[in-house]
């Protein structure tokens, strides 16, 4: 069993991955101590400084939460899994990834082609499979459903026109236990990449035993899933959306076959036993 010091902010999103880390941690049968890096002054938040960090763990772990502040100056090993590799460049606060990354020992990056870019060891995102999971009573009450922010015009434009010709769905934002509801409740969950990300979406909605459909990134999810229905365009969305919803039945196969793996290959528990073992931790 190994003692671990996770940094990682839980005031600006509460539900950022770091806590989906701690959880798995645990659940392997390590010591993990939560040290938070911002405090609260009156409605500002700031950063804290180490003045409290425990000292003679096993490895200081930093979950990135796109937030600008260093890594610990403290004997014992150091790493950071950068998630959001696409904003290398930008935080929020005066810090790039790039600078911060120079603080630690080992970086791992969420995304193939900035691991390959850098040298880093790939660690792909994951799912909980505790939170996102199939509900086998769930009410069918949408033929589709987007999860998630709507802030760049391709994913407005497409999911209105889906909407006119599939009426019945679900776009917006649901967080957890409600976001694992909605894809319960959606024959198939659908996905619109920014950039080239494997994001967060493909674990989640395949470990909810949806039907996830998406774009490709082009950025290794083949060599992570088998299951996922590509589409090209909207056109072909379109097209594949209709023969879905015409099949419940393939739809269903299909889901299934993507929780099936997602679960076996993609879980924070698999994802931290690795980088355990890339840092020499056991």
């Amino acid at each position: 069993m190994a003692r671990i010091v996770l940094i990682y902010d839980a005031l600006l999103r509460p539900d950022t991955t770091g806590t989906l880390c701690r959880a798995a941690l645990a659940r392997l049968g390590h010591e993990v101590v939560h040290y938070p890096p911002l405090r609260r002054d009156g409605d500002t938040l700031r950063f804290g400084g180490y003045a409290g960090l425990p000292l003679g763990a096993d490895l200081y772990l930093q979950i990135d939460d796109d937030i600008a502040y260093p890594a610990p100056d403290v004997a014992g090993k150091k790493a950071y899994w950068c998630i959001d590799v696409h904003r290398m460049d930008a935080m929020v606060g005066d810090m790039t990834r790039l600078e911060k990354m120079r603080g630690f020992d080992t970086v791992f990056s969420a995304q193939k082609d900035m691991a390959q870019k850098l040298d880093l060891p790939w660690l792909p995102l994951a799912c909980d499979e505790r939170l996102w999971r199939r509900l086998p009573q769930a009410e069918n009450r949408y033929d589709w459903c987007f999860v998630g922010n709507l802030h760049t015009p391709q994913r407005r434009e497409l999911f209105a026109r889906l909407a006119q010709r599939f009426p019945r769905c679900f776009v917006g934002n649901a967080y957890g236990r409600e976001q694992n509801a909605v894809y319960n409740a959606s024959t198939l969950i659908l996905n619109l990449t920014v950039g080239n990300d494997v994001n967060m979406r493909f674990f989640e909605a395949q470990a909810a035993g949806g039907t996830l459909v998406s774009n490709r990134p082009g950025n290794g999810e083949d060599e992570l899933f088998s299951h996922v229905a590509y589409y090209d365009d909207p056109a072909s969305l379109m097209t594949l959306m209709a023969e879905l919803l015409a099949d419940p039945r393939q739809a269903k196969t299909l889901g299934y076959n993507q929780w099936r793996e997602t679960t076996a290959r993609h879980t924070y528990a698999l994802r931290m036993r690795r980088l355990l073992e890339e840092c020499g931790v056991v």
